[in-house]
């Protein structure tokens, strides 16, 4: 199965390996927004200042290049024949903002809101847009024909949403961030875990306290979601970790960061899934069967951004290695798409 991840909580968490850090956005789109193509990291690009050289599959597969130019591909959905594309934009400057389109390796932009999350589901393309959930329906002649707003809180109550996923009960679930560079935002449904109906009623907060809960998925045999979480760059350096979003779980941020099991902030709090070292960010996540497809974008180890299949229980292995970070993932007939920093989007079979 390759390199396991260990769920204990151990008292002695290990450091960072030496990969490049995901800065935490302070930004009202979220820490996604920092993932364009400008955060590109020294040794990224390629030796002729072009494209960096194409990420490698593990077990032989052919890694193959599905599109490239989207800002920021944080999530990937699929429906009518089509591959969707979530974008943020760039965090400066809002550039390239939008869902975009893949077919034959054209992309085409069919909405410039900023968009986290995306998922496809019941004829609907939802997606999660600052503090609105949005949704695209009525297919005509290659394109949506109808967009409304589903859902929608007070920036003051809720920021921003992150990525989504359908629940075997047919709803919507999306976590929201609690925290940029500046520290925790406080706002009341803040570093939350949600599920809502598709027509945005009957909204229900599973479980609080999570810094950035980014990256969300569902696996076999479980009602509730697992979810990715961005710590902060306190001192000592907490791990980044996957949690399972149990209904009235409490994960303990901002006072609790599983720095160690034992620490008395963390005392009554829900304990992680699986610990992951300081940078290793997972972003993207996708589940079938009892596997999590998770990107990262820092890397469990020392060689750095990969995609692995992950067990709750802990067993892990890789399945692309990546020479620059990882974000978005979707999964459709036994392949891979994932997306990259500089705007590429990939696939390889699982």
């Amino acid at each position: 199965m390759g390199d396991a991840v260990n769920p204990a909580l151990a008292p002695n968490v290990p450091r960072a390996p030496a990969a490049p850090r995901r800065p935490r956005s302070r930004t009202a789109l979220g820490a996604a927004a920092v993932l364009g193509g400008a955060l590109l990291t020294p040794g990224v690009a390629g030796a002729q200042g072009g494209p960096p050289p194409a990420p490698t599959a593990t077990g032989g597969h052919r890694v193959q290049l599905v599109a490239r130019g989207i800002t920021s591909p944080t999530q990937i959905a699929f429906g009518h024949g089509r591959i969707f594309v979530a974008s943020p934009g760039d965090e400066q400057t809002g550039k390239g903002a939008g869902v975009y389109r893949i077919r034959r390796h054209r992309v085409h932009r069919i909405a410039k809101a900023p968009v986290i999350g995306l998922v496809f589901t019941h004829g609907k393309l939802f997606a999660t847009s600052r503090n609105k959930v949005l949704a695209w329906s009525r297919w005509r002649h290659g394109r949506f024909t109808r967009r409304a707003v589903v859902f929608r809180r007070p920036p003051a109550q809720l920021p921003f949403l992150e990525t989504m996923a359908v629940g075997h009960d047919g709803r919507l679930y999306m976590g929201s961030s609690d925290a940029g560079d500046a520290g925790p935002f406080g706002t009341p449904f803040s570093g939350r875990v949600f599920a809502m109906r598709r027509d945005g009623s009957g909204l229900e907060v599973l479980a609080k306290g999570l810094r950035q809960p980014f990256g969300i998925a569902f696996v076999r045999g479980s009602q509730s979601p697992y979810v990715g979480n961005e710590s902060d760059e306190s001192e000592p350096t907490p791990p980044d970790f996957i949690v399972h979003a149990v209904r009235g779980s409490d994960f303990g941020f901002p006072a609790c960061q599983w720095v160690q099991a034992g620490a008395p902030a963390c005392a009554g709090k829900t304990a992680p899934s699986l610990l992951f070292p300081p940078h290793a960010s997972p972003t993207g996540m996708v589940g079938r069967g009892r596997t999590l497809y998770t990107a990262f974008f820092g890397g469990t180890t020392k060689a750095g951004a990969e995609l692995r299949a992950l067990r709750p229980n802990g067993h892990s292995r890789r399945i692309v290695q990546s020479p620059a970070p990882l974000i978005g993932v979707g999964l459709r007939y036994g392949r891979l798409y994932f997306g990259d920093v500089t705007g590429a989007v990939w696939r390889v079979k699982r």
